[in-house]
C-alpha cells in the first residue's frame, strides 16, 4: 500500500491550458483516464492538451518501462523524413529543411540540432541550437539544417572533396536533403574566392557546368574545415557568408546594414546596399554578403565623385 501510495504522488492532473504552449523540454507521460501510458510530450502543457490525456507523470515514458508508447505521424512539410537519418554528431551528415517550412509540428520527443543558415552572425557553437524534434528545428526560418543528436556532439570533420564524373551527373533521380558545397570552375564570374555555391542535395552540383567537385557541408564552414589560422585571416572579407540554396521567403525589420554581393559581375557596381542580411539573399542574384558599408560600390564612388564635383 506504501509503495501504490508512492507511485500515485507522481501522477498530476491536468488542468485547462489556455494559449500556446513553449517548447521548454521538460518531458512528460501522458495519462488516459486508466492511468495508461499514451505517450511521451515535450512538457505538461502539450501533454494536457491532448484530447486522450487527464494526467501526467514526469518524466519520459519509455525510462518509466513504458514499452507502448504511440507516435504522432511527424508533419512531413519542411523536414526530409526520407533522409537516412545521421550519425550522431557527425557534422557531414546533416540533412537541409526544405520550404515550404512547417507551421504545426507534433510534440514527438528527438534530440535534434539544428545549424543556423547565414543570415544569423555567430560562431562555434554559438550556431546551433536544440530542438525536441526535427519539425520544431526547420519551423525556425534561421535553421538551415540539423543532425540528429545533441549540439553538444558536434564535431566539424575535415570533408572529402568529391569530384564531378560523367557517371555522377547522370544517376541522381533521388534528391537526398544534404547541405553540399560546390567548388566554381575557372570559366565561373565569382567575387568571393574559392569561388564556391551552396545546394541542398548532392545531385545538382554535378549537372551545373561549371561546377567542378564538391564537399558535402556548409559554404560557410569552408574556411574553418580547409584553411589554416593563418590562411584564415588574409580573406576577401573577414565576414562574408554565402546565401543558402534555400533562400528566405520572408525578413523582419531588423536594421543591420548589410552589403550583398551579385554573383556574376565584373569590375565595379557588383555590390547591392540592403536593411539586413536576410533581405539581401531574398535576391536570388546575391551570392553572398557581408555586414557593414559596401567596400567596393560602384554607386557610392559615383556619390563621392558628385559630392567632389559640388564642392569645386
Amino acid at each position: 500500500m506504501l509503495l501504490l501510495s508512492l507511485v500515485h504522488s507522481q501522477i498530476y492532473d491536468c488542468k485547462i491550458q489556455q494559449g500556446e504552449c513553449s517548447d521548454n523540454y521538460e518531458p512528460v507521460c501522458g495519462l488516459n483516464i486508466s492511468n495508461t501510458p499514451i505517450q511521451t510530450f515535450v512538457n505538461y502543457c502539450y501533454a494536457c492538451k491532448a484530447s486522450q490525456v487527464v494526467k501526467y507523470l514526469k518524466g519520459d515514458c519509455q525510462k518509466k518501462g513504458d514499452d507502448t508508447k504511440i507516435d504522432i505521424p511527424q508533419t512531413s512539410v519542411g523536414v526530409d523524413n526520407n533522409s537516412p537519418k545521421p550519425t550522431s554528431g557527425n557534422y557531414t551528415q546533416t540533412i537541409s529543411c526544405t520550404n515550404p517550412r512547417p507551421s504545426v509540428c507534433d510534440t514527438s520527443v528527438k534530440s535534434i540540432c539544428g545549424l543556423f543558415d547565414s543570415t544569423i552572425k555567430c560562431t562555434g557553437q554559438n550556431c546551433l541550437q536544440q530542438f525536441t524534434n526535427e519539425c520544431l528545428a526547420c519551423r525556425n526560418t534561421s535553421i538551415h539544417s540539423y543532425f540528429v543528436g545533441n549540439c553538444s556532439e558536434y564535431k566539424p570533420q575535415t570533408p572529402t572533396v568529391i569530384q564531378c564524373s560523367t557517371e555522377s551527373s547522370k544517376n541522381c533521380e533521388l534528391k537526398e536533403q544534404v547541405t553540399v558545397c560546390g567548388f566554381l570552375d575557372e570559366t565561373a564570374v565569382c567575387q568571393n574566392p574559392p569561388c564556391l555555391q551552396p545546394f541542398d542535395n548532392k545531385c545538382e552540383p554535378c549537372q551545373q557546368v561549371n561546377i567542378t567537385s564538391y564537399f558535402v557541408g556548409d559554404c560557410n564552414q569552408y574556411q574553418e574545415l580547409f584553411y589554416s589560422a593563418e590562411q584564415q585571416s588574409d580573406t576577401f572579407v573577414a565576414n562574408y557568408q554565402y546565401c543558402q540554396a534555400q533562400r528566405p521567403t520572408e525578413c523582419d525589420q531588423q536594421y543591420v546594414q548589410t552589403c550583398g554581393v551579385l554573383k556574376s559581375c565584373n569590375g565595379n557596381g557588383c555590390e547591392r546596399t540592403y536593411d539586413n542580411p536576410c533581405s539581401a539573399c531574398q535576391n536570388n542574384e546575391i551570392e553572398g554578403y557581408y555586414t557593414g558599408e559596401c567596400l567596393n560600390s560602384y554607386a557610392s564612388l559615383i556619390s563621392m565623385l558628385i559630392i567632389a564635383l559640388l564642392i569645386q
